[in-house]
Formats: C-alpha cells, structure tokens, sequence
C-alpha cells in the first residue's frame, strides 16, 4: 500500500504542476462544479460509492487538466490498484468536508498557476488518505 501511495502521491505531483501550466478556464470550471456537486451531498452518505464515483470524478478532472495522457492512464490505473482496498477513506469522521476544502484550495492554487502550492496541497491531500488506510489496514 506504502508503494502505491507513494507512486501516486509522485504522479499527482506532477500531474497538478501540468496542470498549473496547461489549465484552460473550461478546466478550472469543471473542477469547481464538480466540488460543488459533492457539497451538496448530505454528510451522511460520504462514505456511499455516490460519493466515492464524485471525488473520482474530481480527481479526473484535475488530472485532465495536464493534458498529459501517459501520466495521465499510470495515475488511474494507480488508482484503481489502490481500490483493492475495499471502501472509502471518505467516510472518515471529518474527513469529507476536509477533503472538499483541500479540493478547492487545489482548484484556487492551479487557476492561479502556484505550482508549489499546489503540489503541497495534494501531497497533503492525499497523505491524508494514506493515514487512513493505514490505520484501517495495518501491515
């Protein structure tokens, strides 16, 4: 789980430092409806694939945003292995709307094309699902 953080956690990186230099409006209005889509689910269905398939959707997104199809298919099919862990990290007690805040500070970082803020906030971002897993699998 460790390695695939890890790999996924570099290719997010890079993915959102493209997409700091390759963004068009369109993506950035993409990226934030989608985040306004998921606040408007009700905090108790967090954990429910609904949820999961929107934050998926998110994360698509920004990825598209880079405009880099190699990175691009390596990071989803990360993604995918990391789903080999049944659930979601999503339904942790606070973790949704934390997740949904970080989303629109990333958004806010790559239309202002911060690239190191924007990589710290997904780094962190997705550290935070790493720590979760984690604890709900340990090694």
């Amino acid at each position: 789980m460790n390695e695939l953080y890890d790999a996924h956690i570099l290719l997010n990186s890079a993915l959102v430092r493209r997409a700091c230099e390759r963004r068009t409006t369109a993506d950035i209005e993409t990226m934030r409806t989608l985040n306004r889509v998921m606040r408007e689910l009700p905090l108790e269905r967090a954990g429910s694939q609904e949820a999961a398939a929107a934050n998926r959707r998110f994360h698509e997104a920004s990825w598209d945003a880079a405009r880099d199809r190699t990175l691009g298919v390596l990071v989803r099919q990360l993604n995918d292995q990391l789903d080999q862990w049944s659930g979601t990290t999503l339904d942790e007690p606070g973790r949704w709307p934390q997740s949904l805040d970080e989303h629109d500070a990333v958004i806010d970082a790559i239309e202002q094309r911060d690239a190191e803020r924007a990589e710290a906030i997904v780094t962190a971002h997705l550290e935070a699902a790493r720590r979760i897993r984690q604890a709900r699998y340990p090694a």
